[in-house]
This record gives structure tokens, sequence and C-alpha cells, in this order.
């Protein structure tokens, strides 16, 4: 009788061992899938539908490391909305919450690499993302993750300064030959690393055949891929019209045009659509015509004033910009 008391409780210890152990695999696979979901409308720059998908993911966090990607992602979903400084906030405590021996390296390198793409391209300091990106680097290298390996490489080569060329090509480099053996899988990779580069050569030689065809490559592969974002393709024509502006203000300002109505396609207010703004101020400017100038200027003010805070540097450079127009034609009340 005993020997069946004894077998009874422990058939009920095991069946509620199984019910627990079904719910946290039941737990563990629904944060799963709500993180694939927040990834990709991240990736798509779904904003909206990333911030629910956010909040459904902070609900169902339950182990310090699930609580640490919430983080990550929060980190990411600012840095995308350019709101740098929380962004800045959340990766950092991300790091922290996952600096543990069973977080996998890749997602301590995807915490380092968006510290990195934080400090590049929202706070414009290339020797702090630099340092971030090495850290990022060192954990892809671990993981044996090649894809970001050379995505690394590629913002390496952005951060480093413009008068730094061999270094910029040398990473730059390592980051384009990756991709282009790979490009049927990586095809927009390779676009980006073929427009840094035409950017190089240009730098170096000016705008060569072989630098306007390096353009041209990017925005074909780019056209051709369903993934493209508008704001890629905007971005390429933006930087093939400006460069073309010097030399031929007509096809100068046709190309950055097309470069705007890409850019206009994703938002109305974003980094590309004030940068596009900006370029064809500049571009009416060289030619005399401040009236223009000043137009497309103040629409580049407007377009960052909604994605910046008051006290960015971008908001100053274009309040500068503005001030400069107004010196130029004489007004310097205005100005």
């Amino acid at each position: 009788q005993w020997g069946f008391i004894v077998m009874r409780r422990l058939l009920i210890i095991g069946v509620g061992l199984l019910f627990v152990t079904t719910a946290s695999v039941n737990g563990q696979s629904q944060f799963s899938d709500v993180e694939f979901e927040l990834r990709e409308a991240l990736k798509e720059r779904r904003l909206r539908q990333a911030e629910n998908l956010l909040g459904r993911l902070q609900k169902i966090s339950k182990s310090k490391q699930e609580q640490g990607i919430v983080l990550y992602h929060q980190g990411v979903l600012n840095f995308e909305s350019y709101h740098f400084i929380e962004a800045i906030d959340y990766l950092t405590r991300a790091l922290l919450d996952l600096d543990q021996p069973r977080t996998p390296p890749h997602l301590l390198g995807m915490v380092c690499f968006y510290l990195g793409r934080v400090q590049k391209d929202g706070f414009y300091d290339g020797p702090a993302a630099l340092s971030h990106y090495a850290k990022a680097l060192d954990y892809f290298l671990k993981a044996g993750n090649e894809p970001w390996v050379a995505r690394t490489y590629f913002q390496m080569a952005r951060s480093f300064a413009l008068s730094d060329l061999e270094q910029r090509d040398y990473y730059n480099t390592k980051a384009l030959n990756y991709f282009k053996a790979r490009q049927e899988l990586y095809p927009l990779e390779l676009a980006e690393c073929q427009n840094l580069e035409a950017l190089r050569v240009n730098q170096r030689d000016g705008l060569t055949p072989y630098a306007i065809s390096l353009f041209n490559k990017a925005i074909e592969l780019s056209l051709a891929n369903p993934r493209t974002n508008s704001r890629v393709v905007g971005k390429y024509y933006d930087n093939l019209g400006y460069l073309h502006s010097k030399h031929d203000a007509k096809l100068g300002l046709s190309l950055l045009r097309k470069g705007l109505s890409h850019n206009l396609k994703l938002s109305h207010h974003d980094y590309w659509i004030a940068s596009s703004y900006t370029n064809i101020a500049t571009v009416f400017a060289d030619l005399k015509n401040y009236d223009s100038a000043l137009y497309y200027q103040r629409k580049a003010l407007k377009s960052k004033q909604q994605i910046y805070s008051t006290d960015h540097q971008e908001i100053m450079f274009a309040h500068i910009h503005i001030a400069d127009l107004f010196e130029a034609n004489n007004q310097f009340d205005s100005a």
C-alpha cells in the first residue's frame, strides 16, 4: 500500500512538472514569435507596429535575458525614431542585463553594433562609434557570424574621418568583397558598400565615370530588390545628384528631385528628406537663386524639427544655413 501511495505521489509530481515545463516552453516560443515579428517591423521601419509588438514582448518577458532583449529592441526603436539619448540609455541597460555567461555572443554583438550606430548617426562621434564596433566585431567573430562581421566592417568604414581614406578604404573593401561574392544573398548590403566606394573615389579622383558607375550600380541593385526601402534609393540619387550639381546644375537638380520623390514615399519627415531639401537648396544658392534656396532650406528645417530635439546640432545647422542665405541675399536684418 505504501508503495502505491509513493508511486501515486510521484505521478502527481511528474504531471505537475510536465505542465510547468510545457508552460515554460510555450512561453519561450511565444516570446520568440513576437520578437521575430518585432525584428521584421523594425527592419522595414514599421515603427508604430514595432511599438505595439514591443509592448506585447515586454508583458511576456520573464527571465533577465528576455528583459535584456526587450531593452535592446527599445534601444533600436528609439534609434529608428531619432530619439538618440533614449536609445543610448536603453542599449546601455540592455548590455548590463545581457552581460552573463549564457548570453549568445551574437546578441551582445547586436547591442554593441547599435550603440555604434547611435554614436555615429545620432551624435556624429566617429571615435566612440568605432569603440563600440570593435566590441561588436569581437562578438560576431566569436559567434562565427560572417554577414554581421561584414556589416560591422562597413559601419567601421563609415565611422572613420573623411580624411582617413586609407582606413575607410580598408574596411569598406573587406565588406565589399564579402557581399560581392554573395550578391544574390546580400544585394542591398553590396549596394551600400558601392555607394560608399563611389563617395571615396569621388573624394580622391572626382566624379569619374567609375564613380558614376558605382552609384548607378547601387541604384540598380536597390531598385531590383523587393526588400528595398525607398529611403535607400533616395539616398543614392541624393548623393549622385549633389555631386553632379557641381558640374551640371540641371542634371544635379533632376537627380536630387528624383531622390526626394523616393524619400517622400516613406515619410514626410526623415533625415534623408531633410538632406534632399538641404542639397537642393545648396544648388539653388550656388546658382544665386536665393528665394528658391530659402524655400527648400526652410522645408529642411521643418522636417528636422519633426525628428530632432530642439538642441540637436542638425537644428542648429539648419538655422545657420538659413542665416547664410539671408546674408548672401543682403537681407542682414532677417539673418
